[in-house]
């Protein structure tokens, strides 16, 4: 990836972030909404922007950035120094979910409910709740 191509990006979430900020007349854009990366094609033509989105029905949330695309769209033009502006597109972005899960069975809690179930058994590959990675099992030595 380019130079321009990772200003380009740089200058997208910005501009999407503080329409965000403003907020936008869509009462189902509700809720902390935070853009967490854009991804523009090496032709510049289209940019996909990713959201993450909390204390909010997600799926609301992105019915309504979807129904706001061209408002937000028209800002960014505006915002930019292009010819042609990017086509934006809107994508959930589940990593700060997926992070919090992880954090919350490497500490040996049960993860928040609202986060999704990735797998059937994630516990079978960590250590019992209370053992710290790494650590020996009491009676058993490490040879040197």
């Amino acid at each position: 990836m380019g130079v321009r191509e990772q200003k380009l990006e740089s200058r997208i979430k910005r501009l999407v972030g503080d329409i965000l900020l403003r907020g936008l007349a869509d009462p189902r854009i509700d809720g902390l909404i935070s853009v967490t990366q854009v991804r523009v094609t090496p032709d510049l033509r289209q940019a996909r922007v990713f959201v993450s989105v909390f204390s909010a029905p997600a799926a609301t949330v992105m019915q309504g950035l979807a129904a706001a695309q061209r408002h937000v769209q028209r800002q960014v033009a505006r915002g930019l120094s292009l010819r042609v502006a990017p086509h934006l597109s809107f994508h959930l972005d589940e990593s700060l979910k997926h992070q919090g899960r992880m954090l919350a069975l490497l500490a040996g809690r049960p993860p928040p409910s609202d986060l999704p179930v990735l797998d059937d058994s994630p516990t079978a590959a960590l250590p019992p709740a209370g053992s710290t990675l790494g650590s020996v099992p009491e009676g058993k030595e490490t040879e040197p």
